[in-house]
């Protein structure tokens, strides 16, 4: 078991690029249905450098981002993958320099 741990550390570890967690759908808010337009959680406390979490609430999907690099490379990738197939609408708390 050792050994596994270790090769997992040293092999394996280091190429882990995100995490993903997926909350599904969102029930129980029925009181608050017509006054949420979306749910967003974030996800933290992983090793990798970026964490993922989806959920959906109201028949709005959520994904969001959080991550420890400064590239976004990663982030405008996966939407411009997913705009291929899917109607998508961003919102961002990205702050660039100009």
């Amino acid at each position: 078991l050792f050994a596994v741990k270790l090769g997992y550390n040293s092999i394996a570890g280091g190429l882990q690029t995100v995490s993903f967690s997926n909350l599904g759908v969102l029930k129980g808010f029925d009181v608050f249905y017509d006054l949420i337009h979306d749910v967003e959680f974030i996800a933290c406390g992983t090793e990798s450098s970026h964490s993922i979490c989806a959920c959906t609430y109201n028949d709005v999907t959520t994904i969001s981002f959080s991550r420890s690099s400064c590239s976004t490379e990663i982030e405008m990738e996966f939407f411009r993958k997913l705009s291929e197939n899917c109607d998508i609408e961003i919102t961002s708390n990205l702050w660039e320099e100009n």
